[in-house]
């Protein structure tokens, strides 16, 4: 989710009839075919460095960072709030290795990599991480390496005001592997510094083991993508999407 729902949005815009047609980013005929694959994981790469500063016409923000006001998430065991923070690196380091798309059965799957993503920003949590005790906030700040990740997503094609337009039904994520994570969360034992560097250490000890620390930021993701991708599939009809032949 960390990143492979961002590439949702980036081909729709780049096959959009207003996205400029001099910065040479090809267009996929609707043929379910590996050619069309090869087609559409180039067409997406493509895409991404043309849009990590945004698009106004399409009032897109900048993907570099990516900036969200808050999420709140109450997971095993602990409750925790993100606020002002920002993700580096989904425009900067996003690679889409490989794309499966079935129009007949309406699928479409992405497999691809991030280098390295930096999140940082403000929180506050209350509950237990590994069953330690933890209630405290300030500043966090979390960096991972060389994320391998798939989704899986399945749609509909609906007809709106006479012209079809995608509609995603259904995502399925599943994160193969992150390579590094170093994760820092200020005051998180609130007044006791020594406290809080000790929880520190065994979260960075056992960061492999907080999965419900990974699903905050996917959940934050998945709004800000569909979001995106809200503006973008309304604006941009399926055949211009993908051109039949």
């Amino acid at each position: 989710m960390i990143l492979l729902l961002t590439v949702q949005f980036l081909y729709g815009i780049a096959a959009s009839v207003d996205f400029p047609a001099n910065l040479g980013i090809q267009r996929c005929n609707q043929i379910p075919t590996p050619q069309f694959d090869q087609c559409f994981t180039k067409a997406v790469n493509e895409a991404i460095p043309q849009l990590k500063d945004g698009y106004p016409r399409l009032g897109l923000p900048p993907l570099e960072p990516i900036k969200i006001a808050q999420t709140k998430s109450r997971q095993d065991g602990f409750e925790i709030n993100l606020s002002d923070y920002e993700l580096r690196g989904i425009g900067a380091n996003l690679i889409v290795k490989r794309t499966e798309f079935d129009p007949k059965n309406k699928i479409l799957n992405w497999y691809g990599t991030v280098s390295s993503l930096l999140i940082e920003g403000e929180y506050t949590i209350e509950g237990k991480i590994l069953t330690m005790a933890v209630n405290g906030g300030g500043k966090f700040k979390i960096l991972a390496g060389n994320i391998s990740s798939e989704l899986k997503t399945a749609f509909e094609v609906k007809n709106i005001k006479g012209v079809d337009h995608m509609v995603l039904t259904k995502t399925e994520y599943i994160n193969r592997d992150i390579g590094s994570a170093s994760i820092f969360f200020e005051n998180i034992f609130k007044g006791n510094k020594a406290i809080s560097d000790s929880i520190n250490a065994v979260i960075n000890d056992n960061w492999r083991e907080m999965d419900a620390l990974t699903n905050v930021f996917n959940k934050a993701l998945t709004v800000f993508v569909q979001n995106y991708m809200g503006k973008v599939y309304s604006k941009v009809p399926y055949d211009e999407l993908f051109p039949r032949m």
